[in-house]
């Protein structure tokens, strides 16, 4: 992919970490970090936002204020620079350290590289397999779930393993749909990142999947 130099680094100046993943410059706004997804602090239920007690996202956050709170960073943006919830969306970068990397590398987030935003996946990718290879952070402590039970673990980092019932398409989205209706979704611009692999090869076999436990309209999924 050709990504054209235009897309230069901005200086800021982060105030505090709010998550494993995000934190909020001092000017107010929130920076999403691309390519990756820590534990979830707080769910959603119903309409309002419920504290969890997460050993992994309170280790990711805590991480992440370590290295980078009241510290000048550059910011990198990628194609998308702002998400749905407007939320800018960028790569951090504290001296010659590549923060989004780090996360990964230490085993405290989830890859999540979705379309258009593909500028560093080589190093996610890279760092996402070592710190499972060497089993880093959440990787020496996973948590191997059934579909049935995957209720408890909502914003968990865990490993579901059941055996694939179907697979259709939606609109964006192809689902691989398991037991006890729970769903792994992948979108369907991402689609390219499998190489040709065979998904709809998988109908009938028992798989393990890693990430984090979403809810989305009352069912249970992972992206």
């Amino acid at each position: 992919l050709h990504y054209p130099l235009r897309r230069q680094r901005q200086m800021c100046i982060r105030d505090r970490a709010v998550d494993g993943d995000t934190v909020r410059l001092a000017n107010g706004q929130l920076l999403r970090y691309l390519g990756l997804n820590a534990a979830e602090s707080r769910i959603k239920v119903g309409d309002e936002w419920v504290e969890r007690d997460s050993v992994w996202a309170k280790r990711a956050y805590e991480f992440n204020k370590n290295i980078v709170s009241g510290k000048r960073i550059d910011i990198e943006y990628d194609r998308q620079k702002k998400d749905k919830y407007g939320r800018l969306l960028g790569y951090a970068f504290l001296g010659g350290d590549f923060i989004n990397e780090i996360i990964l590398s230490e085993g405290l987030a989830v890859i999540d590289v979705r379309f258009p935003n593909f500028k560093y996946i080589d190093k996610i990718c890279s760092a996402f397999k070592q710190a499972r290879h060497h089993q880093k952070g959440v990787w020496a402590d996973l948590k191997n779930i059934d579909a049935k039970d995957a209720f408890r673990y909502e914003g968990d980092i865990v490993a579901v393993e059941a055996r694939v019932l179907d697979i259709y398409p939606k609109e964006h989205i192809m689902i691989i749909l398991m037991p006890f209706g729970f769903k792994l979704v992948i979108y369907k611009s991402n689609l390219k990142l499998f190489n040709g692999f065979d998904i709809a090869g998988l109908k009938g076999r028992k798989i393990k999947a890693h990430g984090i436990v979403g809810k989305y309209k009352g069912n249970y999924q992972m992206v």
